[in-house]
């Protein structure tokens, strides 16, 4: 079956929405550059596409949602992170994944993933509801160690 993947963006990004509504909305997200639905959103942010961010990527080829805290170049900032990383891990609460490199050798992630079956939009709500926590702690963890760095409001 052949996906057509802007499509599956709308209908993701159009039911996170509606969940954030529905959660009495904890949070904002911005999912649109140039006027176009991207596959990432960012937390709190006037601009899609920033050097730091709270992210949440739908990734549909992969079929998984990806949810980051996300620092393109600042290794100082990231170390912040690092030094702490034990009592975010504990603060957290699920598995995360400490990755270096994926966009350029000083780009840094913590990242928590979710599969998710691309295709079938029945399973969007599931996991929101899944992701819609692990977002608002790693919104926390962001506020505690970096506030100034992650959030426009």
């Amino acid at each position: 079956m052949r996906i057509d993947i802007k499509a599956e963006q709308r209908k993701f990004w159009k039911t996170f929405d509606l969940k954030l509504i529905e959660n009495g909305e904890p949070f904002s997200i911005l999912y649109e550059k140039g006027g176009e639905v991207t596959y990432w959103a960012v937390v709190n942010k006037k601009q899609s596409f920033v050097d730091n961010a709270l992210s949440i990527d739908f990734l549909v080829r992969e079929q998984k949602v990806r949810i980051n805290i996300y620092v393109r170049t600042d290794l100082a900032l990231f170390s912040i992170f690092e030094r702490n990383k034990k009592d975010i891990d504990a603060m957290v609460g699920v598995p995360l994944k400490w990755v270096e490199g994926t966009r350029n050798k000083n780009t840094r992630r913590i990242a928590y993933e979710i599969p998710v079956n691309t295709g079938y939009y029945s399973n969007y709500d599931e996991v929101i509801d899944k992701a819609l926590p692990v977002i608002v702690t790693m919104k926390e963890v962001c506020e505690l160690y970096a506030r100034n760095h992650f959030f426009d409001f």
